[in-house]
């Protein structure tokens, strides 16, 4: 028999990056390909949903030309994402608003007033999660409906960008709970929206995706989705999680009393537990996990977006040696740091690009 393959994307914060394998699980290809975030103020970052497609759209077509397989070997197509960020759609389905990124932290207000909504007990024993911060999209919902007020009256659905990139290829409206537990509209222990919290925003249930366990098949990619990205019409789309859930399953992180560290725009540390564990101290967030029966601890605070910020602010030669055929300029800015000792003679980095996270959280802290 000839060989399949299978295409997994992770929907990064500033990369999409793709990978095509075999029907073994070896690796074939991948590409990565950038975008650059939208930042017209301080604590205002966006996206925009065409940008978004196309830098999907690169990055598929480039991962099965640079591997030479015939797409209609392809199967499937799965996705891993990055949290919390999320688009609003009218009954025409087009974007009220940019996509508003997760390490958007213009609701300020809009956490304090949420906060008060609810006791610190009720927000952790409903999602896992500690008091409400600014970045989450529970807030983000309230900050678009104080500050739109007629636009947030035409709101037909509310989607993470997982959620939307299957709607674009599938014309499917799936989420799924490693994704939706930290909306703060999720409830861990049932896997089921927080109604109370839905009536306090103002939204129903009906605004938001089915949520389905990962690995459920979404049914086939839409023909004119399938020729856009060139991808056989017989390609299946199935569920993927949250970036860093996914990444746990890659490094073999898939049962409690392992730790795994990951350095993407955030550095998360992870490990599982059999059940829900709640922090009464509010600083150590509960996921629901990917793999059935499991949930993750994180901690976590802004990581590799500072390595992008430094790039492209401080090293605009490797850059321009990256453009002309040299090699990578992250490669490059790791091979200059590898010649400075241990230590790096003193130098601290506060790594606050947008308030810090878990286990010292505080969303008014700031980078040095």
């Amino acid at each position: 028999m000839s060989k399949k393959y299978l295409i997994g994307v992770d929907l990064g914060s500033t990369a999409f990056k793709a990978g095509l394998f075999d029907d073994t699980g070896k690796k074939v290809s991948t590409h990565t390909e950038e975008h650059k975030l939208i930042t017209p103020y301080a604590q205002a970052v966006e996206q925009s949903a065409e940008v978004y497609w196309d830098t999907f759209k690169t990055c598929v077509r480039s991962v099965i030309e640079k591997s030479g397989v015939d797409k209609e070997s392809v199967l499937s197509l799965s996705l891993s994402s990055q949290g919390e960020t999320l688009v609003f759609l009218d009954e025409n389905m087009q974007p009220l608003h940019n996509f508003i990124v997760w390490m958007d932290i213009r609701p300020q207000e809009e956490a304090e007033i949420i906060n008060g909504w609810f006791s610190p007990g009720e927000i952790l024993k409903r999602t896992g999660q500690g008091p409400i911060t600014s970045l989450y999209p529970a807030c983000k919902v309230l900050w678009f409906k104080r500050n739109f007020p007629e636009e947030f009256k035409k709101i037909h659905k509310i989607l993470l960008l997982d959620d939307y990139m299957f709607y674009r290829m599938g014309g499917v409206l799936f989420g799924e709970g490693s994704n939706w537990c930290t909306s703060y509209m999720w409830d861990i222990n049932t896997g089921t929206y927080w109604p109370e919290m839905l009536r306090k925003l103002e939204i129903s249930e009906i605004q938001l995706p089915k949520t389905v366990k990962t690995g459920t098949p979404l049914g086939k990619i839409l023909p004119e989705a399938a020729a856009e990205l060139g991808l056989p019409e017989t390609l299946e789309l199935v569920m993927g999680g949250l970036d860093q859930s996914c990444g746990t399953i890659g490094v073999g992180n898939v049962r409690p009393g392992i730790f795994s560290e990951s350095t993407g725009a955030a550095l998360v540390i992870c490990t599982m537990t059999n059940e829900i564990v709640l922090d009464e101290g509010g600083e150590l967030p509960c996921f629901y996990g990917v793999i059935p029966g499991l949930f993750m601890l994180h901690a976590g605070a802004k990581g590799g977006i500072m390595l992008r910020w430094l790039r492209d602010t401080l090293c605009k030669e490797e850059l321009n040696e990256e453009e002309n055929g040299s090699k990578n300029a992250y490669a490059a800015m790791d091979a200059q740091a590898a010649q400075i000792h241990a230590g790096s003679d003193g130098l601290v980095v506060l790594p606050f690009f947008g308030g810090s996270g878990a286990p010292v959280t505080d969303q008014y802290a700031k980078g040095m």
